[in-house]
């Protein structure tokens, strides 16, 4: 068997290897790394609020550090579960509903909260 044919089966999805790199990053590289990157993005802004609960106490600032901790469990959990892997277009919908919530939720819950 040569390098081309050779099968690797990683997550119950088969990829073929193939001497090309741009047959290496393809469409699940990059949901993998939306998946990751958005995690991050995620778990920075629960970060950010819950520092800034911290120094000032503000009930907005918490609010929004629960909200991004929550969805930041959602697509790590959804998205990374070692005993049930989501398709790659399902990993994607996590990632981007998850993504879209924050953005329109965020600033709704802050101003419910006392955010002016």
């Amino acid at each position: 068997m040569n390098k081309e044919s050779e099968q690797l089966d990683l997550n119950d999805n088969k990829i073929s290897r193939q001497s090309s790199p741009t047959h290496l990053f393809g469409f699940n590289w990059l949901v993998q790394w939306a998946c990751l990157l958005v995690t991050v993005f995620l778990m920075s802004s629960g970060l950010n609020c819950l520092f800034q609960w911290l120094a000032y106490g503000h009930a907005w600032d918490l609010s929004g550090s629960i909200l991004s901790f929550v969805l930041a469990a959602l697509v790590y959990f959804g998205a990374f579960n070692n005993k049930k892997i989501a398709s790659y277009k399902r990993r994607l919908v996590i990632t981007v509903t998850a993504m879209a919530s924050w953005a329109i939720f965020l600033p709704i819950i802050m101003k419910i909260t006392g955010f002016k």
